[in-house]
């Protein structure tokens, strides 16, 4: 593991954090200015939540409650896998967690007012935090990976990836897998040889940092003798079977705890 992604693992929960005090800041801001709308008539404004003796709910009891909210949020994050190191790819699978996890711990604070049978939060803010809350965070993980981003274009952060396989192998290989400038993985050579001396010195030109064996290239034996040599040189090791360069309906499963690559019978196999 890359320091830069550990780096980016731990700073993702303060992010949220972050995030998530700004939404309820700007929640409690938007209801005390504005309140809620009054669909009766058309620009007008419904009065401000009382609370007490005619005063609003000032914004420090407000506030009393929000760290334990930002924390609640925090472990629902973590439950759905939002700061596991290697995170899905795509917008729509990472917003689609944050949208679960934002909506999840809002359902449970208007859970909390029908157990009290009082809103100890401005019901109006709880919806419109839910709203920011949303947003962002985000923004707060798309800044998050823009930043890793840029950073693997000035080649911070980067693994140096060394192929080693067939040249059909390889061509099939980057035909599914985004590599290069501004990704972060980088293949700094290619090879056919599975030759351990002639791996090892590409691994000590080129200071690679994982070495990928494709398809069919190498013998059980073979792949042994590479993984000693990684191991050696300080290398992560991993490799591709074949069959997963020419299918892409390979998925991988456990079966009591072993790996197994399973293949779906049609593209509606779960429905």
């Amino acid at each position: 593991m890359k320091r830069s992604e550990l780096i980016a693992a731990l700073s993702r929960p303060f992010v949220d954090a972050a995030a998530l005090c700004a939404a309820f800041w700007t929640a409690y801001t938007v209801r005390v200015q504005y309140g809620l709308p009054d669909f009766t008539r058309l620009g007008s404004l419904e009065q401000r939540i009382v609370y007490g003796e005619g005063s609003v709910q000032s914004f420090a009891e407000y506030w009393n409650y929000v760290p334990t909210i930002v924390v609640l949020s925090l472990v629902v994050f973590a439950g759905l896998g939002l700061y596991a190191i290697h995170q899905p790819r795509g917008w729509v699978k990472q917003f689609s967690r944050v949208l679960l996890g934002v909506s999840a711990i809002t359902f449970v604070v208007l859970l909390l007012f029908l157990l009290k049978g009082t809103f100890f939060l401005p019901r109006a803010a709880v919806l419109y935090a839910w709203f920011f809350g949303v947003i962002f965070v985000a923004l707060g993980r798309a800044l998050v990976r823009i930043t890793q981003r840029l950073l693997y274009r000035a080649g911070v952060g980067t693994t140096r990836l060394l192929l080693v396989g067939s040249e059909a192998a390889q061509t099939e290989l980057l035909r599914w897998v985004h590599v290069g400038n501004g990704f972060s993985h980088v293949v700094v050579d290619t090879t056919t040889s599975i030759a351990p001396d002639e791996v090892r010195a590409l691994l000590r030109k080129h200071q690679v940092d994982k070495i990928l064996v494709l398809g069919d290239s190498a013998s059980p034996r073979q792949l042994e003798a590479l993984h000693k040599v990684a191991l050696q040189e300080h290398a992560e090791f991993s490799f591709v079977p074949p069959y997963l360069l020419e299918d892409d309906s390979v998925e991988l499963r456990e079966l009591g705890g072993i790996p197994i690559l399973e293949v779906r019978p049609t593209p509606l196999e779960g429905w």
